[in-house]
């Protein structure tokens, strides 16, 4: 018999109304065509490959039938090989040795397909065909959790990592590569002393103030590097509650007046403290003399901006007594009501000032 010769026709992808490209010819000394590119997402049926052999003999001895002999599988080196993957992927046309898909492809992965042509006299050759299975960017990123809340206390911080939200993508290469960003309305923008890094590390810079936002809530975005027409992507909740701190001390209010007045004149002070200014709120009552024993004449009001629930909004009212003064006044701690003790004397002392404090 005359010397066979075999011959191959690669297609990258196959499209509607698209022709084999002209064939090339290998003769039996390449046993090794060159590696041909299909999409994971070909379709099961479609043709991407097809060779030929001739025979010069005539009649049915020049007849040939061409056939699959083996098929090895090489996986991607980050993927194991599993007993589903040990099956037949491909087809080939007896008599036309057309190949087609035969099962779903997993991408970044090759095959290698030992073909044979056999004429009816039982004379054969063969030739490997190697097909790499590109990867398409077909999944879209994942986030781990399906919501994310991270706490920190109040204060002023320079690129701290609050937390970190993680979302995987099963394509490879760029395709599954991963950049975040943070998503926020437009008029929040300059409120947010957020970023986001590279590995989806959420980042405080500057002062995060309790008293005026308790929670920052946005949405992080997922989207893979895939191309430009095809990048696909996925969003997740996120809240940031800043956490109180005891950084507010509590404030009178409903008073009548302030007065600017030496500490001095307030409460007792060590000779070594300076005797500087302070602005006290002043609140005004009057009394009958010798009347309302042990009855209020006077309230004063407070209040705390921090959280009562973790206790730091909590306080309490007191008398800051001079050594000087009379132990004439009682004050509730917690309603800031005034009593008497005592009757009091107009003849003896026309005025009482009072000093009050409100602390934490």
């Amino acid at each position: 018999m005359s010397r066979s010769e075999i011959e191959a026709t690669s297609i990258l992808v196959l499209l509607k109304n698209q022709s084999y490209p002209n064939t090339k010819k290998f003769s039996k000394t390449h046993s090794l065509l060159p590696t041909v590119f299909v999409p994971e997402n070909i379709a099961t049926g479609m043709i991407f490959l097809k060779v030929t052999a001739s025979d010069e003999d005539i009649g049915d001895n020049g007849k040939i039938t061409y056939g699959i002999v083996s098929e090895t599988y090489i996986p991607h080196a980050g993927r194991p090989l599993t007993k589903p993957y040990l099956k037949n992927h491909f087809d080939i046309h007896p008599s036309t040795g057309e190949i087609s898909v035969a099962a779903y492809l997993p991408a970044q992965t090759e095959f290698r397909l030992n073909i044979t042509a056999t004429d009816a006299g039982g004379l054969s050759t063969f030739i490997v065909a190697p097909i790499f299975v590109n990867d398409v960017n077909d999944n879209a990123p994942v986030f781990e959790k399906s919501s994310y809340e991270f706490r920190i206390p109040e204060g002023v911080y320079d690129d701290l990592v609050v937390g970190q939200v993680t979302a995987t993508d099963a394509d490879f290469g760029e395709n599954g590569n991963i950049s975040y960003s943070i998503l926020q309305k437009r008029e929040d923008f300059s409120q947010m002393p957020l970023s986001i890094t590279k590995d989806g590390s959420i980042l405080i810079q500057g002062e995060l103030d309790r008293e005026l936002k308790g929670v920052y809530s946005f949405r992080v975005l997922a989207q893979d590097n895939g191309p430009l027409n095809n990048r696909l992507r996925a969003t997740v909740d996120v809240d940031i509650k800043v956490l109180d701190i005891n950084d507010n001390a509590p404030t009178f209010y409903n008073y009548d007046l302030t007065l600017t007045m030496k500490k001095s004149e307030l409460i007792d002070k060590q000779p070594t403290e300076p005797d500087e200014s302070v602005t006290v709120p002043v609140y005004y009552t009057s009394v009958v003399e010798n009347s309302n024993i042990g009855g209020p004449i006077g309230k004063v009001f407070a209040n705390d901006s921090d959280l009562t629930t973790n206790g730091n909004g909590v306080f309490l009212f007191s008398i800051k007594k001079r050594k000087s003064q009379k132990d004439l006044f009682v004050i509730d701690s917690k309603e800031g009501i005034v009593t008497a003790l005592g009757p009091l004397d107009y003849e003896d002392q026309p005025m009482h000032n009072i000093t009050i404090v409100a602390y934490d």
